[in-house]
């Protein structure tokens, strides 16, 4: 498998906050442009089952992808948040001497309170700025003290109740399409590829980097045991829901959900195929396509002869390579072969 070392450092050290411009974009992207163009390799694979909607995908050059709530695995672009955090957050806003405190520093033009910058990493600055701000007009008492406890109820009820419906909703945002750097994988073609009667697809993917107007973009998978924290995509996406319209604070976010996975998947050595033009708002199809044309095919070991020969004919009009895959009986190790035919 590749060394994704780098590319891991750079996108998790990478913040993109919506209020940049195109050429502040442009610039904090080159060094991750950069490393994608280094490691990505020439060939990527894609296994196919030999279903009627996978047949006509090959014989359309068609690449379907679809939201991450189809996938095999549970976790996969499920945002992860810090609920105790989110809490002492929310706890610090509404304790009555605090709010009298900000109260106070506002009045004197401190925006944010040190005692709550640390909790800022949470929330959009902006927001949290409005909210402050909008305390100026309330006066202190009993009836104020009444008004901080029910908020903080409040608060604590929506992220023990709706948090987790948000959470899974952002494995929606995008959809996706699954490759492999290896076609020789015994596990791929028994997963994948219908138990080795299937077929998989060659594609050289270098071709659709940097396309004017693509929405695309092809990101290998850091496997990792520890999950990737997103509460501030996450409170950014709930706040967007109440109409409240704030920047994104960071729109590499729910990217970094969909290309972490459990170390328990490395076997996969998987890159993905992200399409962006579904966007975060929009609860619409689960399934989107992009045109893409395969360079080979591999036939399972035991696929049938009928769907070989079906899927020949196809290949043969294309004018693309045909190669079979086989197992070598002298091997030491356990992996598939192929040869072309």
């Amino acid at each position: 498998m590749i060394d994704r070392t780098e590319f891991e450092k750079i996108i998790d050290g990478l913040k993109l906050p919506e209020t940049y411009s195109s050429e502040e974009l442009a610039e904090k992207c080159q060094p991750l442009y950069q490393v994608i163009h280094k490691i990505l390799p020439e060939k990527l694979f894609r296994y196919r089952m030999c279903s009627l909607r996978n047949v006509e995908a090959f014989n359309c050059d068609d690449v379907y992808a679809v939201t991450t709530d189809m996938f095999n695995d549970p976790y996969d672009g499920l945002v992860k948040y810090n609920t105790d955090g989110l809490k002492q957050f929310f706890a610090m806003m509404t304790n009555p001497e605090n709010f009298a405190a900000y109260q106070n520093m506002v009045k004197s033009g401190s925006i944010v309170p040190d005692n709550i910058k640390p909790y800022l990493k949470y929330l959009p600055q902006s927001f949290v700025e409005d909210v402050i701000t909008n305390v100026l007009s309330v006066k202190q008492g009993e009836q104020l003290d009444e008004k901080l406890r029910s908020l903080y109820k409040s608060f604590e009820t929506f992220i023990e109740t709706q948090l987790p419906f948000y959470a899974t909703l952002s494995k929606q945002c995008s959809t996706v399409a699954c490759f492999s750097e290896t076609i020789c994988s015994v596990t791929m073609w028994s997963h994948y590829a219908d138990y080795h009667k299937g077929f998989a697809l060659e594609y050289d993917v270098r071709e659709c980097l940097g396309k004017p107007g693509n929405s695309t973009i092809f990101l290998p998978v850091i496997y990792d045991d520890k999950r990737i924290d997103a509460t501030d995509f996450l409170l950014w996406q709930c706040i967007k829901s109440m109409n409240i319209n704030i920047p994104n604070p960071d729109m590499l976010s729910h990217i970094r959900c969909l290309i972490h996975k459990s170390r328990q998947w490395e076997y996969e050595q998987e890159w993905r195929m992200i399409d962006t033009a579904k966007g975060i708002s929009d609860s619409g199809s689960r399934i989107t396509k992009v045109t893409l044309k395969p360079n080979a095919i591999y036939y399972g070991n035991s696929i049938s002869l009928n769907d070989k020969s079906f899927l020949h004919d196809i290949a043969v009009k294309k004018g693309i390579a045909e190669y079979e895959m086989y197992m070598d009986f002298t091997s030491d190790i356990y992996e598939m072969k192929y040869k072309k035919i």
